[in-house]
């Protein structure tokens, strides 16, 4: 029964993982910059009532801090002597943890066995990157368990129209907390179109689709009732923020610029863990020649893509590729095993009680004409 192997998997696999996520996570990595600037953020929604503690640009959208505004209120730290940056980081330590159970259960999804997708799961948790950026309060950490969610909902074996309609709510809210995720689109609509049936495809997509824009347009009507949303004299806009962002916005260069700062990000990745990164882009091309990994390898090759462009690149824009790059390693080498020893699943046994039933339906199906007779 699923109770039972979530109960023998999937609950010590989260309780150890979490362990060696919450070790020393108050300390290290050292305060990244980015940290203060949202638990500052968050501050402003509690004390002042407002998105930001300054006025210079509309910067991010705020789904992200407004839960840490949450969570820190609801554990006063703002109130007492601890630092609100030690409260930020539990509040990570938590979405890291639903990722860990996430994940798991979108291998699964993707026709993994048990043990790959236990595999998945601890090598995308215990990766030196992981380590680094997971413990970190960036906005990229909630939207990617939120993306990685999405996927979870459009993978659903049971094919209803409320997954879809819960995928689209929720990819919503993934790049309503890091518009970089915005990008994974193509990916995600693969999914969902993969695992729809055709007699209903166009009405799970439509759902699917229109809970992206109407959830994902709160923001924007927000800026429109501030008289906000257009470029204007006087106020700040949400659409000269993301033109800013997308055109004007001085870049980081090229990483195959060695005197490029995009160079400098990928080489520190790469430091931590060249082999996660690196395999899932050598595994790629079976990734996509199998249909049930397509869309995590498209999920992943896009977000390398956008890095290989001039522009600018974000030292925690890796955070939302490790999970896809686990899927895509030991998602292929499933596929692979698969096509060469002929079986459904590598490292598979049949259940003892699915033995049994299957004993069973043999010698009724051979007593049949006795009984018959």
């Amino acid at each position: 029964p699923p109770s039972r192997w979530k109960t023998r998997i999937l609950l010590p696999l989260v309780i150890v993982l979490g362990f060696v996520q919450g070790t020393n996570m108050l300390h290290w990595p050292a305060v990244l910059f980015d940290e203060g600037t949202y638990v500052g953020n968050a501050w402003a929604v509690g004390n002042r009532g407002v998105l930001a503690f300054y006025t210079y640009t509309y910067g991010h959208p705020p789904l992200a801090w407004l839960l840490i505004a949450l969570w820190t209120s609801a554990r006063g730290v703002f109130g007492n002597g601890s630092y609100s940056l030690d409260g930020a980081r539990e509040l990570m330590y938590v979405v890291n943890i639903i990722s860990f159970a996430l994940l798991y259960i979108l291998a699964r999804r993707i026709r993994m066995s048990r043990t790959l997708a236990a595999v998945t799961v601890a090598i995308f948790a215990l990766s030196p990157l992981s380590l680094y950026f997971h413990r970190g309060v960036l906005l990229d950490n909630p939207a990617t368990v939120w993306a990685i969610a999405a996927f979870v909902l459009a993978t659903s074996p049971r094919h209803r129209l409320w997954s879809f309609a819960g995928s689209g709510a929720c990819f919503a809210a993934s790049y309503l907390s890091k518009e970089t995720t915005l990008v994974l689109f193509p990916a995600l609509l693969l999914a969902a179109f993969q695992n729809t049936d055709r007699r209903t495809r166009r009405y799970c997509l439509a759902l699917f689709v229109a809970f992206i824009v109407l959830v994902g347009l709160a923001y924007p009507l927000y800026a429109m009732l501030k008289g906000e949303l257009l470029p204007g004299p006087g106020h700040v806009s949400l659409l000269g923020t993301d033109i800013n962002m997308l055109f004007t916005r001085q870049g980081t260069g090229s990483i195959f610029n060695p005197h490029a700062v995009a160079h400098g990000t990928v080489t520190f990745w790469l430091s931590l863990d060249p082999w996660l990164v690196g395999m899932a882009l050598a595994f790629s091309p079976a990734g996509l020649a199998f249909r049930s990994t397509r869309a995590v390898t498209a999920a992943y090759l896009i977000q390398v893509l956008i890095t290989l462009r001039p522009g600018y690149l974000p030292a925690m824009y890796v955070i939302a590729m490790l999970p896809f790059a686990a899927l895509v390693v030991t998602g292929s080498i499933q596929e692979m095993c698969r096509l060469v020893t002929g079986r459904s699943t590598p490292f598979y046994r049949r259940p003892a009680e699915a033995r049994w039933r299957l004993l069973v339906a043999r010698g009724a199906k051979l007593l049949h004409p006795v009984a018959v007779t």
